[in-house]
């Protein structure tokens, strides 16, 4: 016993003694530390050389001093070094691990004195042979000249949004970079930090250093955590990008939206007003992509989403609205009883706010109340930061100023939170809309005395920035409904800088110097969360400003081009845009189904791409990772442009990837894999865009090789086949991206079966050998379509004189769902013939309730399953589709559908483009014409 015990002693102790020679590492970057608690960071991403050392500092902010820290103790526990100090006042347990590209390193400061601590914990980089680093960044949209002067930047605020009265957010890092890689440090984006500080020295005899720091005020007994990152990339692909891209790789769950990938509400484009000021209506919705609606004010006043009794007469500063609407139904404040508002809020939401995604206007995130109001009743949450606007003037309730105020830890909170857990009740909601989510208005009330996240300070005193509490009712709204299926919590729509499911970017395409001046940050922020750009469309008035003086003719050459600067931008961005741009420009309307696929594989800001372009710019845009990757390049000019596409395949992932075009029915595409490398030759014609699927990664060849890739495709199954067409043999393991709504049946090489198995989200071979003229087949089966899409339009659906020519068959205990899907048919088909796509005189498809299918005639057969889904045609006349949802399954055939039964919307009037303007142009009612790009390679 006593041997053990001594053999634990000299263990522990060794770990202790020897954790200065001991060192964590990932592929980028390995860190030495000292006795002392400094490190070296050694830079593992290239060969080039920064001579890098750092150290952990600590500003106490009441002694306005940098601290002498004591030694501190320093242990190593695998890939895991822990160094803790510890004085009279606090103690400083700093944790750093590898995680993805980064060091990533909790730090947790705790109060131990019985007095209120301010602190500015920080990490400092001090580095040597600075004379290949050009440029610096301090986490805004640009990057600054390096050694100039030096760079300091404090606290997080920005430039102030003249929309929002709020600020932009600097990306949590400071940076440098040289002519091969890129070193940073920072902190974790989303963390509750109301105050970070960075700087970066001017160089002294090819010596520099810079720093990031965080604020925090600690109260006695409590502690504070704080993240930091070190890291070190290639930079071969942009210098921010690389950075931010680093974040992305490595902690990538904080943009995945927490509602998931099966929520309905956030994978396509938004009303932009359709399900609120008229009454929804499921096809026109359904054709324009719509998923879900900002609904504004379903309450009568800021600050009371719950209508309550007290308060229904409070006078508000300005007369009433004559009108509000929900839904297409209008109700005036003035007149209303509040028992005829609640019953009337009620039904709208619950008759049409799943089905169509109606988000409750929350209140501008909470974060405003009406200002008497606020003073009356919730003084202790009234923010007063004079660096930004106080008011925002009739902004949601059109009647009186708004206040802005702070919904965390006040009596304002406590009434608002628990008015959105009432209003999920009973409203039956989807989610929330999020307006303003801006960070960088200050909190200094009585809130800031309790232990809540975020408390920092300045030379004010101590406060909390608005940001941390619109991420904390971020987090209090998708925990709203205790579930474990991520597809039932509520979603949350933004429009900002911080936490949600689906972002707004309140700017239209056209707006091309606002895109060009924030929407870098602000793209780097939403990261790779799906949204949509929220604006007047095409904005006419402003970007042909000379309109009147052009002639139809004029119209027919520009109005294309605007459409096709649309597309490009919706890929460039992984945005969407809204049906104001859909009208009348079918194009923009047709490039939507890839436009939602590139969205929900995930935008990535570092595009590691190279090309010879011969000095035309190509649009690039990037989405996924590893076997999952696709690659956007658009050509905007109007000649087409042939060139070598290379693609830096250990940017994306561990393999070496193959890639198509992609296409809805069928591509082929030579591969030239070398070195880490994959280039294939492209003719980008004339504002085309052109995407690449990752058909599957492999091992490193042996030296260079050819591939022939090509992809079948039909709503049942998908076939990809990879030929070796040159090169040496060698043996690899293959690697295949997951299909949604798909599974891998079968992997063949040369028409022999090959094992695979499904593991961390991919599909992965057993060993082959790879030779000239190896065939590799993959089939994909449909796990919805047993189908393919000639015979699902080849059903009779209607009669050679284009009149409905079936019936629907429900169960007779059919569900609401299954007869909400069984009424979207019948809707279908009365769009049809009211756009006379079919016979407008046809007869309204009917819904009969049956236990048994009739022997004869057409029928669509409408049921429900425990899970998954199922569509299949049997004897040709009997349609049937059974799911657990029978709705979004029924969505997704009438997506197929509509290439039989296809309507094109023509131009008519919407916010930016207006009926005077298209009566101009003899355009009104009329569209233009479009191609089918995204069908068939040849």
């Amino acid at each position: 016993m006593k041997f053990k015990q001594l053999l634990l002693l000299v263990i522990s102790t060794a770990l202790i003694c020897t954790a200065g020679a001991a060192e964590l590492r990932n592929k980028y970057l390995a860190l030495n530390f000292s006795e002392n608690g400094s490190f070296k960071v050694k830079n593992l991403a290239t060969d080039e050389v920064f001579n890098v050392r750092g150290r952990f500092t600590l500003y106490d902010g009441s002694k306005k001093a940098w601290m002498k820290l004591p030694a501190p103790v320093i242990t190593q526990n695998g890939q895991q070094s822990v160094i803790k100090y510890k004085t009279a006042g606090f103690e400083w347990n700093i944790t750093i691990k590898p995680h993805g590209k980064i060091m990533l390193i909790d730090a947790v400061l705790k109060n131990i004195s019985s007095r209120e601590l301010l602190l500015e914990p920080g990490i400092k980089l001090y580095f040597s042979g600075v004379k290949n680093i050009k440029k610096c960044w301090a986490g805004f949209g640009y990057t600054d000249a390096f050694g100039k002067k030096k760079i300091i930047r404090k606290g997080i605020k920005g430039k102030v949004e003249k929309h929002t009265s709020a600020s932009t957010r600097p990306f949590p890092v400071v940076a440098v970079f040289g002519k091969k890689s890129a070193l940073f440090a920072g902190g974790v984006p989303f963390d509750p930090i109301s105050y970070t500080a960075c700087f970066i020295d001017k160089p002294k005899a090819d010596k520099s250093s810079m720093g990031y720091s965080v604020r925090t005020a600690i109260l006695p007994k409590t502690e504070n955590k704080t993240r930091f990152t070190v890291g070190i990339v290639r930079n071969n692909f942009g210098n921010k990008e690389a950075v931010v891209q680093a974040y992305y790789d490595s902690l990538p769950q904080l943009w995945a939206p927490v509602v998931g990938q099966d929520s309905p509400y956030i994978w396509g484009a938004h009303a932009m007003y359709l399900s609120w000021w008229w009454k929804p209506e499921a096809e026109l919705l359904r054709r324009l992509y719509v998923v879900n609606e900002w609904t504004y004010c379903p309450y009568k006043r800021s600050g009371d989403i719950a209508a309550r009794k007290e308060l229904w007469n409070y006078r508000p500063k300005n007369r009433y609205k004559k009108k509000y609407s929900i839904s297409g139904t209008n109700f005036n404040f003035k007149n209303i009883t509040r028992k005829e508002y609640i019953a009337l809020r009620r039904k709208q939401f619950r008759e049409y706010g799943k089905e169509f995604g109606l988000m409750f206007f929350n209140s501008v995130s909470g974060s405003w109340c009406e200002v008497n109001l606020a003073r009356e009743k919730y003084p202790d949450a009234i923010v007063h930061d004079k660096s930004v606007p106080l008011y925002l003037k009739q902004w949601s309730t059109h009647h009186d100023h708004e206040v802005r105020t702070f919904q965390m830890g006040t009596s304002f909170a406590k009434v608002f939170r628990q008015d959105m857990v009432d209003m999920v009740k009973d409203l039956d909601l989807p989610g929330f809309a999020f307006d303003c989510s801006y960070s960088g208005a200050y909190y200094r009330g009585p809130a800031v005395k309790k232990n809540l996240p975020g408390r920092a300070w300045d030379d004010k005193g101590v406060f909390i920035d608005q940001g941390v509490a619109i991420n904390n009712l971020a987090d209090f709204t998708h925990n709203i409904i205790k579930t474990k299926n991520p597809a039932e919590k509520m979603a949350i729509f933004a429009n900002g800088y911080l936490k949600a499911d689906y972002m707004m970017v309140e700017a239209s395409y056209m707006e091309i110097g606002k895109f060009k001046q924030w929407m870098p940050l602000l793209r780097y922020h939403i990261g790779p969360r799906p949204g949509a750009v929220h604006k007047h469309g095409y904005n006419l008035r402003n970007v042909i400003t000379t309109w009147r003086e052009k002639t139809p003719a004029d119209f027919k050459k520009f109005m294309p081009k605007l459409a096709d600067y649309t597309i490009f931008s919706q890929f460039k961005y992984g945005l969407t845009a809204t049906y104001l741009s859909m009208y009348g420009t079918p194009q923009v309307l047709y490039v939507m189904p890839e436009v939602i696929e590139m969205m929900r594989a995930g935008w990535q800001v570092e595009v590691p791409v190279s090309f010879d372009s011969k000095g035309s710019t190509v649009i690039q845009a990037r989405y996924g990772k590893a076997e999952n990757s696709y690659i956007f390049l658009g050509n905007p000019y109007n000649y087409d442009i042939t060139m070598d596409v290379a693609v830096g395949n250990k940017f994306l992932g561990d393999k070496d990837y193959l890639f198509v075009r992609k296409m809805r029915r069928s591509a082929t595409m030579d591969n030239i894999v070398d070195n880490n490398e994959t280039t294939m030759n492209v003719k980008l014609k004339s504002r085309v865009p052109f995407l690449y699927e990752a058909v599957c990664g492999i091992d490193q060849p042996n030296g260079k090789s050819a591939f022939s890739v090509s992809s079948l495709k039909d709503l049942d199954q998908q076939v990809y086949a990879v030929k070796m067409t040159g090169g040496k043999p060698f043996n690899t393991t293959v690697v295949l991206r997951k299909i949604r709504n798909f599974v891998l049946a079968q992997v063949k090489l040369n028409g022999k079966a090959v094992k695979f198995s499904d593991a961390k989200g991919a599909y992965r071979t057993a060993m082959v050998n790879l030779k000239s003229n190896s065939d590799l087949k993959f089939v994909y089966k449909s796990t919805i379509f047993k189908l393919n899409e000639k015979n699902l339009l080849g059903f009779g659906f209607v009669d050679k004189n284009k009149n409905v020519a079936f019936k629907i068959a429900v169960s007779v205990n059919a569900t609401k769902q299954e007869l909400q899907a069984a009424d979207n048919i019948v809707k279908y088909f009365k769009f049809c013939a009211q756009k006379k796509v079919i016979n407008s005189k046809s007869p309204v498809v009917k819904i009969s309730k049956l236990n048994r299918i009739p022997a004869t005639g057409n029928w669509l057969v409408i049921g429900s399953r425990d899970h998954g889904a199922s569509v299949l045609l049997t004897n040709g006349r009997i349609l049937e589709i059974k799911s657990a949802d029978p709705e979004q399954t029924v969505k997704l055939v009438q997506y197929v559908m509509d290439k039989k039964f296809e309507y094109i919307f023509p131009f008519k009037n919407v916010m930016g483009l207006y009926t005077k303007q298209l009566q101009h142009f003899k355009m009104l009612g009329k569209y233009l014409p479009y191609s089918k790009y995204f069908e068939t390679d040849k």
